[in-house]
């Protein structure tokens, strides 16, 4: 829901080949640039203050809504709002033990100048905890998301290869009015200084405003991280994933792609110099 992608068009129409007969004309509508990854450019406003045992952090953010690849390529803007407060038990920086709350929201507005060419509005807006103190570690977080739904591609095929019949190509989908929302869920547990044990569980609703189109995706993760010292680790995950498309029937195209996504193991070293 947050890491954007970018395009020119919603991907509504179809690419037609010469002495194709299918739909009206189109490209692939692959990505125009690199993904916003969580970054933009613009002018922020942050700061940090306490309250007896209590910190309280604030973040206001006027950006191009573009990423950091480019410049603004409408005269719309980007509003990001972020605050947090967090009673403090004790440590600093990454090692800091606290209970914090949070809620955040990010608005503007996205244009579109191929297939559904026009001005969209983009909302992403979240609220959640976390909690860390002596062996304990928690978090949880529940986001929405309200226009500018990436929603894959035409059928599941590759965008650019053939797709609904000879004579058309696939594409790269956005619902410009579409609504999400998720949430995950964590627990992590260190049975002694060197090894913690972590479960998770996350759940995205895509197009939960259409029937017809609405995707539902679980991941439960089990997991465990073993810390040689402060600044390397191992991590070792496997990931429980099912994916369906709850108001189609178990027959249906949708379904049966979905259900061929498999579980995943996952191994990760990570050093900090």
């Amino acid at each position: 829901l947050l890491l954007e992608r970018f395009f020119d068009g919603d991907g509504s129409g179809t690419f037609v080949t010469p002495g194709g007969n299918s739909g009206p004309g189109g490209d692939a509508n692959t990505p125009n640039g690199p993904v916003g990854a969580f970054r933009d450019t613009g002018i922020q406003v942050f700061d940090t203050f306490k309250m007896d045992k209590w910190e309280h952090s604030y973040a206001l953010m006027l950006g191009n809504g573009n990423g950091i690849s480019r410049g603004d390529n409408d005269d719309n803007k980007e509003t990001y709002l972020y605050w947090s407060s967090e009673l403090v038990f004790g440590g600093k920086g990454g090692r800091r033990q606290g209970l914090k709350m949070f809620i955040w929201n990010q608005d503007g507005k996205r244009t579109l100048i191929a297939d559904g060419a026009g001005e969209y509005d983009r909302t992403r807006s979240g609220v959640g905890a976390t909690f860390n103190k002596d062996k304990y570690r928690a978090a949880f977080e529940y986001i929405t998301a309200d226009g500018m739904i990436f929603n894959g591609s035409d059928g599941g095929a590759v965008p650019g290869s053939a797709a609904n019949g000879p004579g058309t190509t696939a594409s790269f989908n956005v619902e410009t009015k579409g609504e999400a929302d998720g949430a995950y869920v964590h627990f992590g547990y260190a049975v002694m200084p060197e090894l913690e044990l972590d479960i998770r569980y996350d759940v995205y609703n895509r197009m939960t405003d259409v029937a017809a189109k609405e995707r539902k995706f679980e991941t439960t993760t089990v997991g465990a991280q073993y810390f040689f010292n402060k600044k390397s680790r191992a991590t070792i995950n496997y990931e429980f994933r099912d994916a369906e498309a709850p108001n189609a029937a178990s027959t249906a195209g949708p379904n049966q792609v979905l259900g061929s996504i498999d579980d995943r193991l996952s191994l990760q070293l990570i050093t900090i110099f």
